[in-house]
């Protein structure tokens, strides 16, 4: 985890992008993957593990809440 490439400016960026690329439920506020939510099948970042959501005309929800 801690490797001498840990501070490597792409690697830095990945981490990045895996920690921004979820996006909130309208109605309840959780965390959804944006991937999931814009109709993609897998999440590049956590594939299958990830949370996902759903896009509709009035905004991202979650499983929960639609």
């Amino acid at each position: 985890m801690f490797g001498p490439d840990y501070q490597n400016p792409a690697n830095v960026a990945r981490r990045a992008a895996m920690n921004n690329h979820y996006v909130p439920c309208v109605e309840c506020g959780r965390d959804v993957c944006g991937q999931y939510a814009t109709g993609r099948d897998t999440c590049s970042y956590l594939h299958d593990d990830c949370a996902g959501g759903e896009t509709h005309t009035d905004g991202v929800f979650c499983a929960y809440c639609r």
